[in-house]
């Protein structure tokens, strides 16, 4: 029957499931608080906005991003990017809602919080996914890269050359190896996380048996087997998800 209602969605659909409607409807109500003009974000403005975002983030070249809203017809190879934006939204709003939009309705702590802003944002992408989706026999537990080109800027930043995107936030993350979807994710905060944030529940035997765990808890009981990278090969780690009717392997 699940098998049947998500064959029957369209990818719009099944991308809104994923992503979660709490995470949407906070960012409209942060965002709205925020925005300087007197027209409110609704719920289709956004994912009219999120969708220019995947489509420019889908098309290779180095744009500049105002480039897709240039008066110069598209088409012309030599005259900027492949797609004009100006029949979905206007530059100036697109550029109103990029300089308003906010992730967190929480109250900034006294002390210097520098992932603040997402800390709820991935708390709530984490509750939802693992609500919704159950994932095959066959997972994976590695590390993600998400690009970000500007050091200064990036709390966290990380110079990761193995990875094909090698600047950026690292992510520990497990997938569903016969979907590819993702199903967990832990951001790696470094020295930047704060000292005043208890560490994340670590465990007696190490903070990577620890991590072992947290991200494979959706399916604990449920014999299914996990492929770890060799930076997450730690024997008694192993030994625990054996107990806990996880088969892993490194």
């Amino acid at each position: 029957m699940v098998g049947d209602i998500v064959q029957s969605m369209t990818i719009v659909q099944f991308f809104l499931l994923c992503l979660g409607w709490p995470i949407i409807y906070l960012v409209l109500k942060c965002t709205n608080k925020n925005l300087s003009d007197d027209k409110q974000l609704d719920r289709g403005e956004f994912l009219r906005f999120v969708g220019l975002w995947l489509l420019m983030s889908s098309i290779d070249g180095g744009f500049d991003k105002m480039e897709y809203w240039s008066t110069v017809p598209a088409g012309d190879m030599l005259s900027g990017a492949p797609y004009r934006f100006n029949t979905w939204m206007s530059r100036n709003r697109f550029r109103a809602i990029l300089h308003a939009l906010l992730y967190s309705d929480e109250e900034k702590p006294r002390y210097a919080d520098k992932f603040h802003c997402v800390r709820k944002l991935i708390r709530l992408w984490n509750e939802n996914i693992q609500e919704i989706f159950r994932p095959g026999w066959l997972t994976c537990l590695d590390e993600s890269m998400s690009r970000w080109f500007t050091k200064i800027s990036c709390p966290g930043w990380v110079f990761c050359p193995r990875q094909p995107h090698s600047f950026g936030n690292e992510y520990h993350s497990i997938c569903c190896s016969l979907s590819g979807i993702m199903f967990g994710i832990e951001l790696v905060e470094g020295k930047d996380r704060p000292k005043q944030i208890p560490t994340q529940c670590t465990h007696k035997d190490g903070p990577t048996v620890g991590l072992l765990l947290r991200l494979t808890k959706l399916i604990h009981g449920t014999g299914k087997v996990v492929i770890l990278d060799s930076g997450f090969c730690v024997l008694k780690g192993i030994v625990l998800l054996m107990k806990l009717g996880v088969c892993a392997s490194a």
